[in-house]
């Protein structure tokens, strides 16, 4: 029998324009069903409701555990979130990959390709591929390489031995794990650059800072609101605007509350189409986080005119010089990102220039979805020669 299928096996996946969990799957996957001639198939665990998207490829969810539960597990932050909330969701996860394996053997069915996303994800379509004899290619990410925890970090390594390619979305995750292996490739994210494409914004009256990320405490929203309180101390304007849920949200508030902090705007979950919205309207981006790869909210603020001002740790480092293309500080160091802060608002020229390079590195250094889907394309080809 012909194979013609292609699967794509991932832990999240966005069902609806104000679901964000998964979007850089839909927006490769999206792309992939433009260039490939071979049917389509994503496989990912039911969160809630069936897909209200049009689209011109398969979708099929699946259930493991009754919903409710299901749907705390597969919230803002994916599993590893949902397991640092509540270590006892461990026991789940054998249940998650049996289901995801039984699955991915059904609907790899005249498959020629297997993708899969994130690294448990690498696990269940490596056993599939074994079961059909099909080439597996796994896409890790931050939350795959980063993780400390054990099981994480077994994950990663059976993903890996499991799969025939492993491509890394991060220049840092590729050099270290040996860019020579011949199963390693680096493909880097896509941006979507005509929407976040504006001039930088001046910083005229306020400092209009934005924040995407989910309340969890890697992402450190903490430390920016700590920044925040100097600022207000200082009387320096400024506006935030919070874009992500998450375990920590509501304690987040809280402390804003508690600053009377007026000038925060939790916004919660966005729609992926009206996220360029909020980075165009605003002239300073902050990333806090204490883990990261390589993160797309960067490359956005950058490709919109923003000012990056990142945490000090490798995965932002290979995006952000500091002075040059960004501002770096010490994720633990509330009192110096006010510091930087404060010197964006009292530089308005250097602000200037330093969002202006940011945008044009961005824009001479990053593909778009549509040509990061043919690297992915040419990675099926290379397989199917080998």
């Amino acid at each position: 029998m012909r194979k013609n299928k292609i699967l794509v096996v991932t832990t999240s996946f966005p069902n609806s324009n104000t679901d964000s969990k998964g979007i850089f799957v839909k927006r490769l996957v999206d792309e992939l069903s433009l260039i490939r001639t071979e049917k389509l198939t994503v496989l990912h665990p039911f969160t809630g409701r069936e897909s209200e998207f049009k689209l011109n490829y398969h979708v099929k969810s699946f259930r493991y555990l009754p919903e409710k539960l299901q749907r705390r597990i597969h919230g803002p932050g994916g599993i590893p979130s949902a397991i640092s909330e509540n270590l006892a969701f461990v026991l789940f996860l054998p249940l998650l990959v049996v289901s995801m394996i039984l699955y991915s053997i059904k609907y790899s069915k005249d498959a020629k390709v297997i993708i899969a996303n994130w690294s448990l994800s690498g696990i269940v379509a490596g056993v599939a591929g074994k079961f059909r004899r099909l080439p597996v290619i796994t896409i890790l990410r931050g939350s795959d390489v980063n993780s400390t925890f054990f099981l994480s970090k077994l994950s990663l390594h059976f993903a890996m031995k499991l799969s025939d390619r492993v491509v890394f979305v991060s220049n840092d995750f590729f050099n270290r794990a040996q860019s020579n292996n011949k199963k390693n490739r680096l493909i880097i994210n896509g941006v979507d650059a005509i929407e976040f494409s504006q001039p930088p914004r001046k910083v005229s009256n306020k400092l209009k800072i934005i924040f995407v990320g989910n309340a969890t405490k890697n992402k450190n929203l903490a430390t920016v609101l700590d920044a925040l309180y100097i600022l207000k101390r200082k009387g320096i304007p400024f506006a935030l605007k919070v874009i992500g849920e998450g375990e920590m949200l509501a304690e987040l508030k809280l402390k804003a509350k508690e600053a009377s902090f007026s000038e925060c705007d939790f916004l919660g979950r966005v729609p992926p189409n009206l996220v360029a919205y909020h980075f165009n309207s605003s002239n300073v981006y902050i990333n806090s986080s204490f883990h990261e790869g390589r993160s797309n909210a960067i490359v956005e603020a950058m490709y919109s005119g923003c000012l990056p001002i990142v945490s000090n740790i490798a995965g932002n480092r290979q995006l952000v010089e500091n002075n040059k293309t960004g501002l770096i500080f010490n994720p633990s160091d509330g009192e110096e990102l006010a510091e930087k802060l404060m010197f964006v608002w009292q530089n308005p020229m250097t602000f200037q220039r330093i969002a202006s390079d940011a945008q044009a590195f961005a824009k001479k250094t990053f593909l778009s979805w549509n040509d990061c889907a043919k690297q992915y394309s040419m990675l099926i080809d290379e397989l199917q020669v080998d």
